[in-house]
């Protein structure tokens, strides 16, 4: 889900409003124990070991957080803390494509699934509903970077986007942010995402890979992912074009296809897995 821009918060009784966490957005590919991070472009991170079994995609962010609980983002970007996930949207579990569901029902799925895990670095994005406004406040007196307005009973789709970041414009991390990326920003599809590996490398896998069937299945099940992620990407900035040309229409239309093909894939795998 491609995300857009509000410039005020504000109160809504359809609408839920998340913490923007500051960190590196990813896709989490959980496949027979086995997990791994995918960025917005189909690059590859390393695994989270410690998550659960089955063929589950979550979408959510990648943080680190200081002592008091905060996002801290050159934590991040340099290594200087233990990375976690947080998971705000679910768009399969155990083979099943939930992306038609309604948000509020994807992520009580989501809450489902992570409760009575043991202490694991993959974490649930809580929410409000509501009341916008009131949280916007406190997130700007705690210094955080914003909020995520979402429509409780909107599908997982890069067509018409309904979730808006509102930014906190004295967010104090974000003075000369710009500039830990302006050497590499023409060369990757979402500017900064080159940072992701350095800051999510080192997380080791809880068991050595062995090739049987299953870890095949795996292994596909990421490479599936990534260019997943990869035509997520390149949707969303098709759709952020004022005037794209007959080809990129075209182009569109088959990635829409492509995508479907890709979640039909996974749900055969879950099922053989």
């Amino acid at each position: 889900m491609p995300l857009s821009r509000r410039p005020l918060p504000f109160d809504h009784p359809e609408w839920i409003f998340e913490l923007k966490y500051d960190g590196f957005r990813s896709l989490a590919v959980i496949q027979n124990s086995q997990a791994q991070l995918i960025s917005r472009n189909g690059n590859p991170f390393n695994s989270f070991a410690d998550l659960c079994k089955g063929s589950t995609v979550p979408d959510g962010e990648i943080v680190c957080l200081d002592k008091r609980g905060r996002p801290q983002f050159s934590d991040l970007l340099f290594r200087r803390g233990e990375p976690c996930f947080y998971a705000f949207d679910l768009l399969m579990c155990d083979g099943k494509d939930l992306r038609s569901e309604r948000l509020t029902d994807r992520k009580h799925e989501l809450r489902r699934l992570l409760t009575g895990l043991p202490t694991s670095r993959l974490r649930y994005a809580d929410h409000v509903e509501r009341e916008g406004i009131a949280l916007f406040k406190h997130v700007s007196e705690m210094d955080l970077e914003g909020i995520v307005a979402k429509h409780s009973f909107a599908p997982y789709t890069t067509e018409r986007t309904t979730w808006f970041k509102i930014k906190n414009r004295s967010y104090s991390q974000m003075q000369r942010r710009d500039e830990l990326f302006e050497r590499e920003r023409h060369k990757e599809p979402v500017a900064g995402w080159h940072c992701c590996e350095l800051a999510c490398a080192d997380v080791e896998r809880s068991c050595p890979l062995i090739e049987s069937e299953s870890m095949v299945n795996s292994k596909r099940s990421f490479e599936i992912s990534a260019e997943l992620a990869r035509l997520l990407a390149w949707q969303t900035n098709f759709l952020k074009k004022i005037e794209p040309t007959a080809a990129e229409h075209q182009e569109y239309a088959k990635s829409r296809d492509r995508v479907r093909e890709l979640f039909h894939e996974l749900e055969q795998l879950a099922k053989a897995a």
